[in-house]
């Protein structure tokens, strides 16, 4: 079972780089666990890709079609006072934004403090380290390239890629 960061689900969604590393994953576990606003940073970051030129209208109308019909079957974890508690844990004891402390919040929810079996899948350096420590999974999926490491493109990225180790 795979928790996915919106910086794993965006490559889903509009074509680059780390695209085909993600396929992959998905097509070897094609069930979704997100953070329930995951869809919208999404969106956020196929926004970005059209203000920056590398997606233009047409594009961007398909990109949300295709992000409407995906996250129709992505199961979402609600916000919830749980959520809230440890996205200000994580807040307080990780390097991380807000956003990406609600991200691994949800992923603690999701995996009930158990990491053992399930994965974190992402492409923030910072947010996979806290991950990791945070002990949402034993050894987090990090997707690869330098690109933006999330949909709102912090450059926080891996050079480096890894695949998901089966649990």
């Amino acid at each position: 079972m795979r928790f996915w960061d919106s910086s794993a689900l965006l490559p889903l969604i509009v074509e680059e780089e780390r695209s085909r590393s993600c396929r992959d994953l998905f097509r070897a576990d094609p069930e979704v666990f997100a953070w329930t606003f995951a869809p919208l940073e999404v969106l956020g970051g196929c926004c970005r890709k059209r203000r920056e030129g590398t997606l233009d209208e047409a594009g961007l109308a398909a990109a949300r079609r295709r992000l409407e019909r995906a996250a129709r079957r992505w199961r979402r974890v609600a916000d919830s006072p749980p959520v809230r508690e440890a996205a200000e844990r994580a807040l307080l004891t990780h390097d991380v934004k807000t956003a990406d402390a609600l991200q691994l919040a949800a992923a603690l929810v999701w995996s009930e403090g158990k990491p053992r079996g399930r994965q974190f899948v992402g492409a923030d350096d910072r947010l996979l380290a806290a991950a990791r420590r945070g002990r949402i999974h034993d050894d987090p999926t990090r997707l690869n390239m330098g690109l933006p490491s999330s949909p709102g493109g912090t450059g926080r990225r891996s050079a480096t890629s890894s695949r998901a180790h089966g649990a």
